[in-house]
């Protein structure tokens, strides 16, 4: 049983903000993640002082985990740019929500010719917010893409950590859908040791405080990033079972990005999460 282990899941934003924790409360999640994106019109929320006050005390009576996932289109890779104002109103909309974590893309390598250029453009936003944000922790996600993206290759990570001021004020997210369509192969038991190797050696597994545990129905190395339910896809409810109960991430917060399905599906896969025995 992870009866122990905060398990949560991705929630879209319908409406008021306060529905995202209600229907944490109706799945009984110990944690939940959504972006600061309204799902009807892509917008990016508008919150005005009362909806901070009713969403802070419905989150009063909620006590799980927060998770903000920064929008996707913030790009750190950009080496144009010195400033990303979507990420700063995000941080800002996240302090006066109460949310303390927030995930990250690296992005893609933008307005600079090497890559290697481009990691260092995401070193120097991150030493910068990191330093006028010491209450938030900051989570690099590794990502399905190749070529000038950052973070599909965990490598990348091994070197971006050498720039870091602070790098014990980063931490990291690994999901389990975009580690197989870059190419790591975790539903074999050997390449699964030999990711979790890879892991430690690069960003070391202690600094992994967040899984998202998601399936998927492209090919391993197909760089697609499409996630699909848990034991729907190519990777596999034993595999997905196999990764997350690894005795260095067996305590590790698990969030799952679920494609659109009914509640009550929704919660099914929840509670048979919950049972695993690990």
């Amino acid at each position: 049983m992870l009866e122990e282990r905060k398990i949560g899941v991705h929630l879209r934003v319908f409406g008021a903000l306060t529905n995202v924790v209600m229907k944490a409360k109706r799945l009984d999640l110990s944690c939940l993640q959504c972006f600061f994106i309204e799902q009807s019109d892509g917008r990016v929320l508008r919150v005005d002082d009362d909806e901070v006050k009713a969403f802070r005390e419905i989150c009063a009576s909620y006590n799980g985990t927060l998770y903000l996932h920064a929008s996707y289109w913030i790009n750190l890779a950009d080496g144009a740019r010195t400033k990303h104002p979507v990420l700063q109103k995000e941080i800002k909309l996240a302090k006066r929500l109460g949310f303390k974590n927030i995930v990250l893309h690296p992005g893609t390598t933008k307005g600079v010719e090497t890559k290697e250029e481009g990691i260092a453009a995401v070193a120097r936003c991150l030493n910068d917010i990191v330093q006028q944000e010491p209450d938030i922790t900051f989570i690099l996600e590794n990502t399905a893409h190749a070529g000038m993206s950052i973070g599909g290759d965990i490598n990348d990570f091994k070197y971006l950590r050498t720039l870091f001021n602070n790098p014990e004020r980063i931490k990291f997210c690994i999901d389990t859908a975009h580690a197989y369509v870059f190419g790591y192969d975790i539903t074999n038991e050997q390449e699964r040791k030999d990711f979790f190797t890879l892991l430690d050696d690069s960003i070391g597994m202690e600094n992994i405080v967040l899984l998202h545990l998601n399936d998927t129905k492209q090919a391993c190395g197909s760089h697609m990033d499409e996630h699909a339910v848990i034991g729907q896809g190519l990777i596999g409810a034993q595999a997905l079972k196999d990764f997350a109960c690894h005795p260095k991430l067996k305590h590790v917060p698990i969030i799952m990005e679920l494609p659109i399905i009914p509640e009550e599906e929704e919660a099914m896969f929840v509670q048979s999460v919950k049972q695993w025995d690990c």
